[in-house]
């Protein structure tokens, strides 16, 4: 919920990124990135899986999901009824 109460809170600039709606600074999206592959890498740990390139694409594409599924939310305006606050 927190996760989504943060997209509620700022749906402009969390999804700015992902659209290619402007354009951040390169150390932006550079920390964005490492981020990202720290996710998988803690995701990775707490599902106990290998690193086989099945794992890491299911690992990457479950980010893609939420990515997309959250993008989906906030072009719907992030009603209350179906997530965040």
């Amino acid at each position: 919920m927190v996760y989504l109460d943060h997209i509620a809170d700022h749906p402009t600039g969390w999804a700015a990124p992902l659209l290619g709606t402007s354009r951040e600074p390169e150390p932006a999206a550079v920390i964005r990135r490492d981020a990202r592959r720290d996710y998988v890498e803690r995701l990775r740990t707490l599902l106990v899986v290998d690193q086989s390139a099945r794992h890491d694409y299911a690992l990457w594409g479950f980010y893609g999901f939420l990515d997309a599924a959250c993008l989906h939310w906030v072009a719907t305006g992030c009603p209350r009824t179906t997530g965040g606050r």
